[in-house]
């Protein structure tokens, strides 16, 4: 972890296939927890819309 003017990076090894409910669970962060989600600058859910939870991610996106 690296901090970075106001906020934080992680950088995860993850395996292929990994969608954004894969990497929640690794990251022990619950559902409904996780509020508004962005992959790559772009909304990808808010609370109560599950929508991000299937989004296969790639190496390099960006997620928060």
């Amino acid at each position: 972890e690296q901090s970075s003017g106001s906020f934080a990076q992680l950088h995860l090894d993850m395996p292929a296939d990994t969608t954004m409910r894969d990497l929640l669970e690794r990251l022990s962060i619950p559902l409904e927890d996780r509020g508004i989600t962005f992959i790559n600058g772009e909304l990808a859910a808010l609370p109560g819309l599950d929508a991000d939870l299937e989004i296969v991610l790639n190496d390099g996106d960006r997620v928060g």
